[in-house]
């Protein structure tokens, strides 16, 4: 399911930033790539790294008068098909006769393909040129994202200087080892993009058709909250706060979304249970970082591509929301 996570990260990707005036090249080189990949045509096939383990993908994205459309399908590996028409994505799992349904702007997943807010991110890393390479047969120029502190990890994007769409991404961690990577191996700029290139290969209606199930959204306010943080690293805010209603949970599992701008973590605060054998602790999958404890009866879970500080950081400063009575 890893691939499938980054390839709807990269189908719900939000392009759409405040007007920003820079005189710093790298900054103007990553805000042409999030205008370009916003409102191009092309297709191409990608190569996904993570942990040692790649896939390769096969991209058409297009843009007309009614919006944005992408298709993605695995080449290699497990039988995946991702589906997005503006902000609805569905993501297909053949082998198992599933569609996966939900909305894009709700699906923050944790990527290294996520384009950075760049008026809130100058603050916590340093943006810099570090020289040209060819990537896909096209002239690039390297532009990396180095965190200031040890709460994040760092990423590289080769931008086309042609057209500025993103060529390859790399995200390193705070050893500087290569963690996971996105690279373009053949892409094509067109002027329009045929409407059957974007149709899936299957129908929803030969599918069990998955929704999210939760109960309750609320994008960037703590008021619907029983739990908070009482301390984030550096420049981290909340981003999005839900309630879910998850199998095996006897009540609502309280999710928030924590970002700087580029990096995500995700928390999950869970009722209690009487399962034993829950994860407690540290865990790690490529980039991924997970820490859980115990917080009363409930569990706290904490994920996200950053460092294992930073999750255990976050995790040990969520605390019940104590409401002052209204005067």
């Amino acid at each position: 399911m890893r691939w499938l996570q980054g390839a709807v990260a990269l189908a719900s990707l939000s392009f759409a930033f405040p007007a920003f005036s820079a005189n710093n090249e790298a900054l103007q080189l990553l805000e042409r790539m999030s205008q370009a990949s916003h409102t191009l045509n092309y297709e191409g096939t990608f190569v996904y790294l993570l942990g040692g383990h790649v896939e390769s993908v096969r991209i058409v994205h297009g843009v007309d008068a009614k919006g944005e459309h992408e298709r993605l399908v695995t080449l290699s590996g497990k039988s995946r098909e991702v589906i997005r028409d503006n902000d609805e994505v569905k993501c297909f799992i053949p082998d198992d006769r599933i569609v996966q349904v939900d909305k894009a702007g709700r699906n923050l997943a944790l990527s290294m393909i996520k384009t950075p807010e760049l008026e809130r991110i100058t603050q916590l890393y340093r943006i810099e040129v570090r020289g040209h390479e060819r990537v896909a047969g096209r002239e690039a120029t390297h532009v990396a994202v180095v965190p200031r502190d040890h709460f994040r990890y760092g990423r590289s994007y080769w931008i086309d200087d042609e057209a500025g769409l993103m060529l390859r991404a790399d995200m390193v961690d705070e050893h500087g080892k290569l963690v996971e990577q996105m690279m373009f191996t053949s892409i094509s700029l067109l002027d329009s993009i045929p409407k059957k290139s974007l149709v899936p290969e299957n129908s929803v209606k030969d599918f069990i058709v998955v929704k999210p199930a939760d109960t309750q959204t609320q994008t960037g306010d703590i008021e619907g909250a029983t739990w908070e943080a009482s301390a984030l690293p550096p420049g981290f805010e909340l981003e999005l706060l839900r309630h879910l209603t998850l199998k095996g949970r006897p009540g609502p599992v309280e999710h928030h979304i924590y970002s700087d701008g580029l990096a995500s973590v995700s928390v999950f605060v869970e009722p209690p249970s009487n399962h034993e054998r829950e994860f407690i602790g540290h865990s790690r999958i490529g980039a991924v970082n997970a820490y859980a404890r115990r917080a009363g009866e409930s569990r706290v879970v904490v994920v996200g591509e950053v460092p294992a500080l930073t999750v255990e950081h976050i995790a040990d400063a969520m605390r019940p929301r104590v409401v002052e009575p209204k005067p």
